[in-house]
């Protein structure tokens, strides 16, 4: 099943390109990282492709499927909640140990997933 699929995304910050007519798709099962030193562009390529702010464009997500993203400043997080409680409240329709697997798999687990 095709996850997502993205066609010539563009993205520069003044004269610095950081992608140019990029291309790629996810299916259900890949495994993706995202590597690279700093200021190269890793958490605008998720922005983009989250918020469709890339040009020229064309992002496809796949049949019920919705992005999530936490982005790396947590501004979007509510710091009187745990982390479980955090990704629970985001993904109201999971039960709590649909959850928990999804912490588990970033080794996140025990104790350590009622942190703030």
């Amino acid at each position: 099943m095709n996850l997502v699929t993205a066609e010539h995304l563009t993205k520069s910050y003044t004269e610095r390109l950081l992608f140019d007519d990029t291309d790629f798709s996810i299916n259900e099962g890949d495994k993706i990282g995202l590597i690279g030193i700093n200021g190269t562009g890793k958490s605008t390529l998720l922005k983009a492709v989250n918020n469709g702010n890339a040009y020229p464009s064309n992002v496809v997500f796949g049949k019920n499927v919705t992005m999530g993203y936490y982005d790396q400043e947590n501004l979007n997080l509510n710091a009187n909640l745990s982390v479980l409680d955090q990704l629970w409240f985001d993904n109201t329709r999971m039960s709590q140990t649909e959850v928990r697997n999804l912490l588990a798999q970033v080794t996140l687990t025990g104790e350590a997933v009622f942190k703030k």
